[in-house]
């Protein structure tokens, strides 16, 4: 790295967030060039931390570590043991940010026989990342993207949660998001999949191009402003009758679902605003409802409005809400 550089104006303006792709990929070539860069990085993170004295600033940290159960170390972490490829970290587009978006971070794992570059957002926030093959992503809270070391040789990603992805055409090559045993196979596409594991459905919709999905040896195929779910415990898709931009919606901080299962609602809830509701009633739980909130609405403003669509008491004391 050219050493003119001034490389702790580089890790401040990437702890803001304020920090232009070129930039970023020269300060992540820098990091990882030896062990004392690393060093070097983790101290210029521990005394901008220390200085900080925006209050939200360090309560987001707080929460950050305590939605993930992590440890501050791991929230950049840099293994030094084994040199992490160029191209592989300028990829990892993923600026720490500390806003209104919420707090967004990577880390590379080890697991099985080859490194895996972790992306993850923390309740109540939103990240977007671009990877090494052009394609934009956009997480939504309580989601995690991960792929192996070998990303650009076979373009296959893990969702955990969802993610609204703008694929680059890439030579001919596929495009897999995998999620447990789902899989979503695409040339150029845009799309949004949902695929929270405490969640009943699946959920994938197609903006743009063409999709193939496979799961319990079942495969679809989807056009443009389809949305198709699978069922979990049925193990069935199912056609919805909703607009694709529907499921998009998240991305402009809006809800909007046709017949969505008040269960699945308040987990999205529970990971949009960071709280914990409590429901006591099954029949709450199975009732299905048909929402659109656009106006920046708060989550007691929205279960305000749910009351008079399910009759049901809502008690709050802080983030725990239980509802009867």
């Amino acid at each position: 790295m050219d050493m003119n550089i001034d490389f702790r104006a580089l890790a401040e303006a990437y702890f803001t967030g304020n920090i232009s792709p070129e930039d970023e990929c020269r300060l992540f070539a820098f990091i990882t060039e030896n062990t004392e860069n690393e060093t070097q990085f983790r101290a210029y993170e521990e005394a901008w931390r220390k200085k900080s004295s925006d209050v939200s600033t360090r309560a987001a940290w707080e929460k950050l570590k305590s939605n993930m159960q992590i440890s501050e170390s791991v929230v950049i972490p840099f293994t030094p043991k084994r040199h992490i490829p160029w191209m592989s970290v300028a990829a990892a587009v993923a600026v720490l940010l500390v806003a209104v978006s919420g707090i967004f971070f990577w880390q590379k794992r080890e697991e099985a026989s080859q490194h895996r570059y972790v992306f993850e957002v923390a309740y109540g926030g939103k990240g977007q990342i671009t990877l090494s093959d052009g394609t934009k992503v956009w997480l939504n809270a309580g989601s995690t993207l991960s792929y192996g070391s070998d990303f650009n040789k076979k373009r296959e990603v893990e969702l955990n949660g969802e993610g609204y992805f703008e694929v680059t055409k890439k030579n001919g090559k596929p495009f897999v998001v995998r999620s447990g045993d789902y899989e979503l196979t695409v040339l150029g596409t845009k799309f949004d999949l949902s695929a929270y594991p405490d969640e009943k459905l699946i959920t994938a919709a197609l903006v743009e191009g063409s999709v193939r999905v496979e799961c319990s040896n079942e495969v679809r195929h989807m056009t443009p402003d389809q949305t198709l779910s699978f069922d979990k415990k049925k193990e069935e898709f199912v056609e919805l009758d909703a607009l694709a931009e529907q499921s998009c919606a998240w991305k402009e901080n809006n809800i909007e679902y046709d017949n969505i299962a008040m269960s699945d609602l308040f987990s999205k809830l529970n990971r949009k605003f960071n709280v914990d509701i409590r429901v006591n009633s099954e029949q709450i739980l199975n009732e299905e409802v048909r929402v659109s909130f656009r106006n920046n609405e708060n989550v007691d403003e929205i279960l305000s409005a749910l009351k008079e669509l399910v009759p049901m008491q809502v008690e709050r004391q802080g983030n725990t809400i239980t509802i009867n």
